[in-house]
């Protein structure tokens, strides 16, 4: 199995209260608050320990010796799917409902663009799509995306959107800039 970034896909194992499940993809805050799980196993482990997250457990993730606890964010609901994929196994997706709301992301470095320029289209935010590069790069400066954390390709930004601020940022630092250029090149 291969990831998204051309090398060989880690599975990591999640547990909780003595449940343990394989997972190959997660996204998570900086503060550790799951976004996005998907994880493997018997259903009635894969349910369980879903079902525990939801109801406010922490989640540990293992890769070899490392070991990192996961949260609940309380400040938004969860969904979850169970898919059987047979031989008595079901695989499990849990993901915060709001998640397409606050989050720009991807599971592939080719999807970052389109990830990127879906997320800014859905707001009040007028761009070029030439302009993208600068606009995430601006994002990033003034704290609106902050990088997300994750295992299994999975990448993306959390966004505090600020449509107001974001459009006087592109005027202030790309449209007057590029004015300026085009002004000394005449």
């Amino acid at each position: 199995m291969t990831s998204g970034k051309g090398g060989i896909m880690q599975i990591y194992e999640v547990y909780s209260c003595g449940l343990t499940v394989k997972s190959d993809i997660g996204i998570y805050t900086v503060s550790d608050a799951i976004l996005l799980l998907s994880v493997y196993g018997a259903p009635q482990q894969v349910k369980a320990l879903l079902a525990r997250f939801v109801m406010g457990e922490n989640i540990s993730l293992l890769s070899g010796e490392d070991r990192q606890v996961l949260h609940k964010s309380w400040r938004s609901s969860y969904r979850m799917k169970i898919f059987s994929i047979g031989y008595g196994k079901v695989h499990g997706l849990l993901w915060q409902e709001d998640i397409d709301q606050n989050t720009v992301f991807w599971m592939s470095p080719d999807e970052k663009n389109w990830a990127v320029r879906a997320a800014i289209s859905r707001r009040t935010i007028p761009f070029l799509p030439e302009w993208l590069p600068a606009i995430e790069k601006i994002l990033i400066e003034q704290e609106i995306f902050t990088p997300l954390q994750g295992w299994g390709g999975a990448e993306g930004y959390e966004a505090m959107w600020k449509d107001d601020l974001v459009c006087d940022l592109i005027v202030e630092k790309i449209f007057k800039a590029k004015k300026r250029l085009l002004k000394k090149a005449a």
